[in-house]
């Protein structure tokens, strides 16, 4: 079976690359993304209407629903580092350090570098505030996520918005673009080591694998998004650019504050579904 499969693959392959079977890329990523959200949406209402669950598991599903959409929203915009970021970097981004041009994909390691710097500064962060009791939620992190997000690109908006006032035909400074990926880095380390955390204590114990699961389609479903959010902007449509960026700040906007306006509905739910052990577990944490 595996070997069909794989001549299979292979058939369609060497058609494609002799040009007799034409494929747009454009419309595959759009075919799945509307796919997977068909099936995102069709397994949660399986889940409330004929999985057995009672009405406080039915919440907690829904809630997990809306953080899921949340996560997908956070990395389709996330995920315009490799497209819109990219172009910005390539074309409009004064690359010159001491005579030397900078090629364009490296700014795509910013990200990673500012992992590694500000990964243990943030875990540090977490630890001293719970010690001092002052450790926020997990929804207040990802409302965190979403606005530090939102903010990186409101300075992307900014700066391709000066570049086009000016129209001298220059660049604008690398600064931009590197703060704009620093308020991203904060916000993913805010948001992706908490969130699957947060999805096991929501999850009825019975269908706790399946919602983790569904977790990571959250961020499949993200970086479809993005691409097919960003991935159409050309050096020729360099105007589009602010536009986009904003309507990515709204989205992020409206996405944590729908999130505001359900934390405490959603704190309460997780306080009800944890164990003893897990209860035991955090106040031997904040002794720690």
């Amino acid at each position: 079976m595996i070997i069909g499969f794989i001549a299979v693959v292979g058939l369609i392959i060497g058609l494609v690359s002799l040009g007799i079977i034409n494929i747009n890329p454009i419309q595959i990523a759009t075919y799945f993304t509307i796919t997977i959200c068909i099936c995102i949406a069709l397994y949660f209402c399986y889940l409330l209407l004929f999985a057995g669950l009672n009405q406080t598991e039915k919440k907690q599903i829904i809630i997990c629903f809306i953080l899921l959409i949340t996560a997908a929203l956070f990395w389709s915009a996330f995920e315009q580092k490799p497209t819109s970021f990219n172009l910005f970097a390539q074309d409009f981004t004064d690359r010159q350090f001491f005579g030397f041009e900078i090629p364009a994909v490296w700014f795509q390691s910013i990200n990673p570098l500012f992992i590694i710097i500000f990964a243990p500064i943030i875990a540090w962060l977490w630890v001293k505030l719970r010690k001092q009791n002052r450790d926020p939620s997990y929804i207040t992190k990802f409302i965190i996520a979403l606005l530090l997000t939102a903010g990186g690109f409101l300075v992307m908006s900014i700066a391709i918005a000066s570049y086009l006032i000016t129209q001298n035909g220059g660049t604008v400074s690398a600064l931009w673009i590197a703060s704009s990926l620093l308020l991203l880095t904060l916000g993913e380390l805010c948001l992706s080591p908490v969130g699957l955390s947060t999805m096991t204590k929501l999850a009825p114990t019975i269908i706790r694998g399946q919602v983790m699961g569904l977790w990571f389609t959250a961020s499949a479903l993200g970086n479809l998004m993005a691409g097919l959010i960003g991935g159409h902007v050309s050096i020729n449509e360099v105007d589009q650019l602010p536009l986009l960026f904003v309507r990515c700040v709204i989205a992020l906007l409206l996405g944590a504050l729908v999130l505001w306006l359900m934390k405490k509905s959603i704190r309460k739910l997780l306080n009800q579904t944890s164990t003893p052990s897990q209860k035991s577990l955090d106040i031997q944490l904040e002794k720690v």
